[in-house]
């Protein structure tokens, strides 16, 4: 059952609550003012690719919840970080000689022609924990892929 907030001034329209949302309460708790957290998300949210319409779906869904928690969380801020194809160890369990093409093939399709390191995506989530005056933002470190 959703309930119009009562007795706060309203000038973007008429916002609603709804009384089973907890989580942005069980976070909250567990924070200190002047928080950070980061959720991740990736570029499918931008640009799905066939046969991966739940991977869309999921990580356009991430990056919602990350803007709607950031205002109710505030101050504590909330933001996602949006990475491309990333070469971690992840893709280790792959044959080598198709793990390199796979990034080859990705790599010629963007700006940057080639993919990210870890450490790469890491220095995103940095600036998003230490600027202290971003929330709510996606922050899209994938070498140019969202332009194209």
């Amino acid at each position: 059952m959703m309930k119009r907030m009562g007795g706060k001034s309203n000038p973007g329209g008429n916002r609603t609550e709804c009384p089973g949302s907890s989580l942005g309460f069980i976070l909250r708790k567990d924070l200190r003012a002047g928080g950070s957290i980061t959720f991740f998300a990736g570029i499918w949210s931008q640009r799905p690719a066939p046969k991966a319409s739940a991977a869309a779906a999921i990580n356009s869904a991430i990056e919602g919840l990350g803007r709607a928690l950031a205002l109710e969380l505030a101050p504590i801020r909330l933001n996602t970080i949006s990475p491309g194809m990333v070469a971690p160890p992840l893709y280790g369990v792959m044959a080598p000689e198709k793990r390199e093409a796979m990034f080859k093939e990705a790599a010629a399709s963007i700006p940057a022609r080639r993919v990210a390191t870890a450490e790469e995506i890491a220095l995103g989530v940095l600036y998003l924990m230490s600027s202290e005056y971003s929330t709510g933002t996606a922050l899209f470190v994938d070498g140019g892929n969202t332009l194209r």
